[in-house]
């Protein structure tokens, strides 16, 4: 008798990667906050934001795992637009 059951052949191995890289850098935001100032947080934390968006437009989604939550097109672009947004908040604070 032939077993029907799938056997899922798909490189799992890189989904830890991608999320271990987005948790390294709000780690090296709070660190650079701690120490240098919340300018560099905050431009860290946009940076980060910015290759979220590139890594969510490029990666497929069996790689970028929970990064994928919308279509891709919507998840790359509130990323964009929320890299933006606390780039110029963060130029923009005074202190």
């Amino acid at each position: 008798m032939v077993s029907s059951a799938r056997v899922h052949t798909e490189p799992r191995a890189a989904r830890p990667v991608v999320l271990a890289a987005v948790a390294v850098g709000v780690v090296l935001a709070v660190a650079a906050g701690l120490v240098v100032g919340f300018r560099l947080a905050g431009y860290v934390l946009a940076v980060e934001l910015a290759v979220v968006a590139v890594l969510r437009l490029l990666l497929p989604v069996r790689v970028v795992g929970a990064l994928a939550v919308r279509s891709r097109v919507v998840d790359a672009g509130i990323a964009g637009v929320l890299a933006v947004a606390l780039a110029v908040l963060t130029w923009t604070t005074p202190g």
